[in-house]
């Protein structure tokens, strides 16, 4: 609930984030191989200490550059390093995912979500190249982005007010400052990347009068001879873009956690090997 705003909680896209995360981090505390040592892998000495993070999709730059594992870009927004790191994570992708979904619509907050996160991996890709990276955070920070441009747009709803702009300077502002601390281990990379993408997509994308128009109801009204060509339809055209563009998103998401699985067999046999 966002003051008179309700929403479906866990029964909607944010929420099945917020649940897949979890399942992915228990499967992920159960399935893991223990010791001490290192192993060879892609050409890189890794700690067994951390091959329960890459078996389950961690990112580590050398790993992507060198064996072409860019599907680790997708899946280590799936990753968490501890039970704090979910807990917050999550906290926030519970809050700013339903935010953002009720105010958009599930389509462009998968957009706004997968697109931040994999530009925030594609920035530690280059600033971080030799460290591992997880976690959820450069999404989160696309959808605190979205969520602060909106805040600056002349034609955001006045209900949205209160949720957006200014009101989330100081939450970005301090996880932004308190990332440069020496020691802190945090990927600010990934935050800065995720928040200006998001801050992009909140400056172009207007809130629609009907963020919900299903799938069926686009499939039906394509069938139209003057669907592209009426301009009665212009919104429903865009909707299905963002659909599209969406729908795209979750089959990447879904082939790079396909193609984890053969890396993730290779690596154990490197494991076993050592």
């Amino acid at each position: 609930m966002f003051g008179g705003m309700s929403v479906n909680r866990f029964k909607n896209a944010s929420g099945m984030l917020v649940i897949l995360n979890v399942l992915f981090f228990a499967a992920m505390s159960i399935f893991s191989p223990r010791g001490i040592g290192n192993f060879v892998y892609c050409k890189t000495l890794i700690p067994i200490s951390v091959a329960k993070y890459l078996l389950f999709g961690a990112q580590v730059g050398v790993i992507v550059s060198r064996c072409g594992e860019w599907f680790r870009l997708f899946t280590a927004m799936f990753v968490h390093g501890g039970l704090l790191h979910l807990l917050f994570n999550m906290y926030a992708l519970y809050y700013l995912g339903n935010l953002v979904e009720y105010t958009y619509g599930i389509w462009r907050f998968l957009v706004f979500y997968f697109a931040s996160g994999f530009i925030g991996n594609v920035a530690t890709q280059i600033f971080y190249s030799s460290s591992i990276s997880l976690g959820a955070s450069g999404a989160i920070f696309g959808l605190a982005g979205v969520l602060l441009s909106a805040g600056f747009r002349s034609d955001t709803p006045i209900f949205l007010r209160p949720y957006t702009g200014a009101a989330l300077l100081p939450m970005i502002i301090f996880n932004i400052i308190y990332g440069f601390i020496p020691g802190s281990g945090i990927n600010n990379a990934a935050h800065i990347g995720g928040l200006l993408t998001g801050m992009i997509f909140g400056y172009i994308t207007r809130v629609p009068y009907h963020s919900n128009v299903s799938v069926k109801e686009l499939l039906f009204r394509m069938r139209y001879k003057d669907f592209w060509t009426n301009p009665w339809y212009r919104n429903l055209r865009r909707e299905f873009l963002w659909f599209l563009t969406g729908l795209i998103f979750v089959i990447m998401v879904t082939v790079s956690f396909i193609l984890l699985i053969p890396a993730s067999v290779r690596m154990l046999s490197a494991i076993k090997g050592w």
